[in-house]
């Protein structure tokens, strides 16, 4: 497996409390391999799928005001395909190989994806935070020809208190 990367970005200070951030990359490997599972899944192999790509952009913004609220968000777009056109088995289709085309996307990739957070600092020993992750529709593993309907977008919302005394943390 070869992989060659490309990538251009920039970071600046929009404002004294305000940083934002922007990125275009790409991403071509070759003679990637990837795990199989035939028919009997209990068994797994890897198989050479040829070349594939993952490109896309990403973007951010993180603040600080006045060092007890800091909140950030991050927004990713990526596309990932297969760049070659193959046969792969699967446990989706008993028997019968996948037929994979150029320009199928990687399964478990989705194209968005969202973080964003907030952390609020109550004392020097005590923070608030909450976060949330989107991730956007994307095909199951194992349905690498993308012949069925994508699994469903999700988003995930976690709640957590930090606790800061002398060198311990909880």
């Amino acid at each position: 497996v070869k992989a060659r990367n490309y990538e251009v970005g920039v970071r600046t200070h929009l404002a004294p409390w305000l940083e934002g951030s922007v990125a275009i990359y790409r991403t071509d490997v070759r003679d990637d391999i990837f795990s199989v599972a035939p028919a009997e899944t209990t068994k797994l192999f890897f198989q050479n799928v040829g070349d594939t790509r993952r490109e896309g952009i990403e973007f951010g913004l993180r603040g600080i005001y006045n060092g007890w609220l800091e909140g950030y968000v991050n927004y990713a777009f990526t596309r990932a395909t297969f760049r070659d056109d193959i046969e792969l088995a699967s446990p989706r289709t008993l028997g019968v190989p996948q037929q994979v085309r150029k320009g199928d996307q990687l399964p478990l990739t989705p194209n968005h994806r969202v973080n964003a957070g907030l952390r609020y600092h109550l004392y020097k020993w005590l923070t608030l935070s909450l976060n949330l992750t989107f991730v956007g529709d994307q095909f199951f593993r194992g349905d690498e020809e993308n012949s069925q309907p994508k699994l469903d977008d999700y988003a995930v919302l976690n709640a957590g208190l930090d606790l800061h005394w002398q060198r311990f943390a909880g």
